[in-house]
């Protein structure tokens, strides 16, 4: 046992004297001061009388006003928008249509888009376990004013890290899909038009590395059929195959996302990775904050007497920025796609666009299509005037190139616009707005669903 040397025990004592008896004299004193101020603040009888009236008399206030307001709102004399945005919200019809109500249902049957220039369509859906989380089973129909249809059934599963899943489906587009490039012409040309029709059956196999972060590896077959009309004129463009000729392919994928964003919508069975599809099922897409990161690689391999093997890489960025409460909102989404190799000859409804309600809203849907790669931008300002409603302001930039080279800011074409999203916590239920190209000509938009 190690002692102290003589004389430092006493020098620590003397010099902890004068700091104990400076903090027990603080101490006494802010005692003395605190039951001083408590007795000096301390209100009497006719002062908590007072305050006791002032609380009633503000409760009846606010009583008065919310009766005022509720007579306001159910009078006869209010206006039309109001009494139809009220009556929506009673009866809580988009939470039914889109929200966590419609989820929890056997039977569906709701309005929706098959992708650009589909038009408006009617979908019906069944999915026999709505409530089980490990479980996604659906059979689904859907088809819309233009021509287009669907049907088709998928099944995923999901177990612990590990999630699977499955689809096939048969699909539709009737669309005036590409628009010639002719020489000793001025001006875009009439678009043409090719009716297509797809059968596609495939699989998804992933890991959710972390909650927010997923592989996954995806095969599917795939079958095109198109049918050109005969007032129509095929593209002479050695780099794309010619589109009345039917293909089919193996695609096999490797698939790398990372999404932060607060949505609910089904991650876990792999559903975003399917490809040919944009809405397969349902992916409600309402983020307000968070970040989305996703890289898809895809190779096509011609599997009948067509020289038409190609490959495909998909990278897309996504940041939504909230403030004041989550009523404003910035969203931005960035999209580039790569399509090799350089001499591959690729079917024309395969290649990347821009142009239409998802991508360069100013412009008719494909309006750029045709050089194997193309470039994206998406920026919106979103405001929300109602629960269920916001204000959007919106520019896109966007372009298709020929060479790798060409990928940057330069040759972009722009459009911008205004709109209205009418929306749940988890979907966008529908969309209407204008929206003007770099001629300052309006095309006008009405959608089921959201750009992103």
């Amino acid at each position: 046992m190690s002692t102290l040397p003589d004389g430092v025990l006493g020098r620590g004592v003397a010099t902890c004297r004068p700091l104990t008896v400076l903090l027990l004299a603080w101490g006494l004193g802010l005692v003395g001061t605190v039951e001083v101020h408590a007795q000096s603040s301390a209100p009497s009888t006719s002062e908590q009388n007072a305050t006791a009236d002032t609380t009633q008399n503000r409760r009846a206030l606010l009583r008065g006003a919310r009766a005022a307001k509720s007579e306001r709102l159910h009078s006869d004399d209010r206006a039309a928008l109001e009494s139809l945005l009220l009556w929506v919200e009673n009866r809580r019809l988009l939470q039914q249509i889109g929200g966590v109500a419609a989820e929890q249902k056997r039977f569906r049957v709701g309005p929706t888009g098959l992708g650009s220039g589909s038009g408006l369509g009617l979908r019906v859906m069944y999915v026999p376990f709505p409530l089980r989380r490990s479980v996604d089973v659906r059979a689904h129909a859907a088809a819309t004013t233009r021509g287009y249809w669907r049907v088709g059934a998928n099944i995923g599963y999901r177990f612990n890290s590990l999630f699977a899943y499955g689809y096939t489906q048969l699909q539709r587009r009737a669309q005036r899909t590409y628009y010639l490039e002719l020489e000793n012409t001025s001006g875009p040309n009439d678009p043409q038009r090719f009716d297509i029709t797809n059968w596609s059956s495939g699989g998804v196999l992933g890991l959710q590395l972390l909650p927010s972060l997923s592989v996954a590896a995806s095969s599917s077959y795939i079958q095109y059929s198109s049918a050109v009309g005969p007032t129509e004129t095929v593209p002479q463009d050695p780099g794309i195959l010619n589109p009345a000729t039917s293909t089919r392919y193996l695609a096999v994928g490797g698939h790398l996302q990372l999404d932060r964003r607060n949505v609910t919508y089904k991650q876990n069975f792999g559903n975003r990775f399917v490809p040919t599809s944009d809405n397969l099922t349902d992916r409600p897409l309402n983020p307000e904050s968070g970040t989305l990161l996703s890289l898809n690689f895809t190779q096509f391999e011609e599997v009948s007497d067509v020289d038409s093997d190609f490959h495909q890489i998909e990278a897309e960025f996504q940041q939504y920025v909230s403030f004041f409460n989550g009523y404003h909102t910035f969203a931005l989404r960035h999209r580039t796609v790569f399509t090799g190799p350089e001499d591959a000859r690729v079917p024309f409804y395969q290649l990347p666009y821009v142009g239409g309600d998802f991508t360069l809203r100013g412009y008719e849907n494909f309006r750029f299509r045709g050089p194997p790669h193309g470039l994206l931008y998406n920026l919106e300002y979103r405001y929300k005037v109602w629960h269920y409603a916001d204000m959007v302001f919106f520019g896109d930039a966007g372009k298709v190139f020929e060479e790798v080279g060409e990928w940057g800011f330069t040759d972009l074409r722009y459009s911008y616009g205004v709109g209205l999203r009418f929306t749940t916590t988890r979907s966008t239920f529908f969309r209407i707005g204008v929206a003007f190209d770099e001629e300052r000509t309006p095309r006008f938009i009405l959608r089921f669903s959201n750009v992103f």
